[in-house]
């Protein structure tokens, strides 16, 4: 570092390739990117090509700092033909992609989790408390048969593992009001908290202690008894028709003075299942539910997660 310092000089933009230097290891930190600053004293403060990250909350501070991140190769590399290499780190102000939590990683959630860390995504907090079973086969990306009879958070993080170096934080836990400050405690720091239960209780608890954080929540409304993935839209929760669990979740969150909600939800009238539930290990009036729906809402999750870290 010391060297790279001493040979700039006023106006210099430097340009440093450090990622592969280090593998994994530290690359540009809070105090590097300040010393860059000071001494080329150039409005663009540089730009680290490929570089890692570290040190965040004090690079923050340090305006216009340029900063190309790789976080993995090639993860996300057809990702940034689309948004720009500096769109995974962000320019000045605020590192993106260091964090979300998301609740569920079933049909739903574990896509919009594979989404989010294919996407680049620094650091990511998984919290469901259920186990892979064979019923899941059919639409859940965790589950194979190999990982029935896993937890399911163990079995997503298996899976993050084999596609990206994203930091997995995972928790067996199921969300309650008894318990939501102990998931979320006052301390939490995240871009984005995600919604991808499927109990209104649930769901309340986890939306009511991400307003009391001040932090933004995006939910998901009902995915099962549907086909058509293309009826699948996101709205506010108050703008919201047909689907019934919207529904609920209006009145209840107009009870709780919750003035506003970003949701996932599909306009497809629910179907009627055609036959009684086959597996024993499912509840008696489980929903149906197939692929392509769950799928699209996570997926459709994840995007508005990246738009609001790009904000």
């Amino acid at each position: 570092n010391q060297w790279v310092i001493d040979n700039l000089q006023e106006g210099d933009v430097p340009v440093i390739d450090m990622y592969d230097k280090i593998y994994k290891g530290t690359f540009l930190g809070g105090n590097l990117t300040t010393a860059l600053k000071n001494k080329t004293k150039n409005e663009n403060g540089g730009a680290v090509i490929w570089g890692g990250v570290r040190d965040t909350e004090q690079m923050k501070k340090v305006a216009d700092t340029q900063v190309y991140y790789r976080g993995i190769d090639p993860t996300p590399i057809r990702d940034f033909i689309m948004t720009g290499y500096n769109t995974a780190t962000r320019i000045g102000n605020a590192v993106c992609l260091p964090g979300d939590i998301v609740f569920g990683a079933g049909g739903v959630g574990g896509h919009c989790v594979d989404a989010l860390v294919r996407s680049g995504l620094g650091n990511i907090t998984v919290i469901d408390s259920a186990l892979v079973k064979a019923s899941n086969l059919n639409r859940q990306i965790c589950a194979t048969k190999d990982s029935i009879g896993m937890k399911k958070v163990d079995a997503m993080e298996k899976h993050i593992r084999s596609v990206s170096d994203c930091r997995v934080t995972s928790v067996h836990a199921f969300a309650l009001p008894e318990n939501i400050a102990e998931l979320l405690p006052d301390d939490t720091k995240a871009d984005v908290i995600i919604d991808a239960v499927d109990t209104v209780t649930a769901k309340l608890a986890i939306i009511e202690r991400a307003s009391a954080l001040d932090i933004p929540i995006l939910s998901s409304m009902g995915a099962g008894n549907r086909l058509d993935p293309t009826k699948v839209r996101i709205a506010d929760i108050y703008s919201t028709s047909i689907d019934p669990l919207s529904r609920v979740m209006r009145r209840e969150l107009k009870k709780r003075n919750i003035p506003s909600l970003t949701v996932v939800y599909s306009v497809e009238e629910p179907i009627k299942p055609l036959i009684p539930t086959p597996d024993p290990d499912m509840k008696p009036n489980a929903p149906a539910s197939a692929e392509f729906v769950p799928a699209c809402f996570g997926l459709a999750l994840a995007s508005e997660a990246v738009k609001l870290i790009l904000k």
